[in-house]
C-alpha cells in the first residue's frame, strides 16, 4: 500500500517551502535560511529560518471519503526571525520583521497542500490552527543578533 499524498511529509515540507517563498521571498524580499551555510550567509543582516518541527498529535476519523479512513494531523511550524542589530539603524526593525512574517501565519490561514511527489496537484489544505508562541528571544549573543520566534500549530487531513 502506498502512502497517500496527504500523508507524505515530503509534500508538507515542500508546500510550506513554496508558501514561504511566495509570501516572504517574493512578496517581502526577505532572506530565508534553509539550514545550509553558504558564503553569502555571513553578510546577512536579517533573515528568517522556517522549520517544520514535529507532529504533536493525530485525531483519527473512521471515514474521510468513500474509500479512505484518515486523521487530522497537528504539527508545529516555527519561524525564527533574526536581525543583526549592529547593522540596523531602526530601533523597531525586529518588530517590523515580525509583523511582515506574522501577517502570513494568522489563525485559519489556508496553505495549499500540493502533491510534489506525484502529479503536482493540490490535494488538501494546511491550516494555521493556533499561534503557539509569538515572542522575542533574549540573546546574550556577542554578535548582537536579535531574535523573534513565531511558532504555529498547523492542521491538515491525512488520508490513510
Amino acid at each position: 500500500m502506498t502512502i497517500d499524498a496527504t500523508a507524505r511529509f515530503e509534500n508538507i515540507e515542500a508546500s510550506l517551502r513554496a508558501y514561504v517563498d511566495t509570501s516572504l521571498v517574493t512578496g517581502q524580499s526577505m532572506t530565508i535560511d534553509r539550514g545550509h551555510v553558504t558564503e553569502d550567509s555571513s553578510g546577512w543582516t536579517e533573515w528568517v529560518q522556517p522549520r517544520l518541527i514535529s507532529v504533536t498529535r493525530r485525531k483519527y476519523h473512521r471515514q474521510v471519503d468513500s474509500t479512505h479512513r484518515g486523521s487530522t494531523v497537528f504539527a508545529l511550524f516555527s519561524l525564527n526571525i533574526f536581525l543583526k542589530t549592529a547593522d540596523s539603524t531602526n530601533a523597531y526593525r525586529l518588530y517590523e520583521l515580525r509583523d511582515l512574517v506574522a501577517q502570513y501565519f494568522t489563525i485559519n490561514q489556508a496553505i495549499n497542500l500540493v502533491d510534489y511527489a506525484g502529479e503536482s496537484a493540490t490535494v488538501g489544505t494546511l491550516v494555521v490552527d493556533e499561534i503557539v508562541t509569538d515572542r522575542e528571544i533574549p540573546s546574550p549573543s556577542p554578535e548582537h543578533i536579535a531574535q523573534w520566534n513565531i511558532t504555529v500549530s498547523l492542521r491538515w487531513l491525512e488520508k490513510i
